[in-house]
């Protein structure tokens, strides 16, 4: 009786984390695909001038940021929208433009109103350094990709999906795990 409800517990194991592999990969090229669509909205040569946070106020960031938010709103599965160069720093890239992010939005909201503003609740600004080692960034400068596991930073968990604008950058769409596993 024992080995026939661990047997059971094993092919429930591997049939769930089979099924979740799945829903992984269906949704990392469902975002890549959304990713490559929206990259073609944006102009590097737009992208190039928003270097500082107070390029966030200069005509073309607002056009830009409107332009990934009604990406996001067309999408509605879509957490965060952003785009990203690489810096000379091995892993280190740099935020050009966030659908969160704008000079007239507050960078310390307390989002969940708890009294403490969390990492999770940092709002960007165009020229701030991000750390990370997700591959498919890398990838992404070149053709588009997608994360084949889960990516955690301060942000939380994601699926990332995406697809170069120009050479040198990158339009990233992430959707969340929560959204991930209903």
């Amino acid at each position: 009786m024992g080995a026939l409800a661990f047997s059971i517990l094993v092919i429930f194991y591997v049939v769930s984390y089979h099924r979740e592999e799945i829903l992984k990969e269906q949704i990392g090229e469902r975002l890549m695909a959304i990713a490559v669509t929206a990259a073609s909205q944006f102009k590097p040569e737009d992208l190039e001038q928003l270097r500082f946070a107070e390029d966030m106020k200069k005509p073309v960031y607002q056009r830009v940021f409107e332009q990934m938010n009604e990406i996001r709103n067309s999408n509605k599965e879509i957490k965060w929208i952003y785009i990203l160069r690489p810096t000379d720093q091995v892993n280190v890239w740099e935020f050009v433009a966030d659908a969160d992010a704008n000079y007239f939005l507050d960078v310390s909201d307390d989002i969940n109103l708890n009294g403490v503003n969390e990492p999770s609740e940092e709002n960007v600004f165009t020229g701030m350094k991000y750390y990370s080692e997700n591959e498919s960034l890398l990838v992404g400068l070149k053709k588009p990709s997608y994360t084949k596991d889960y990516e955690i930073d301060q942000w939380g968990t994601v699926v990332t999906g995406v697809a170069p604008i120009g050479s040198g950058y990158v339009l990233g769409i992430d959707m969340g795990i929560e959204e991930v596993l209903n």
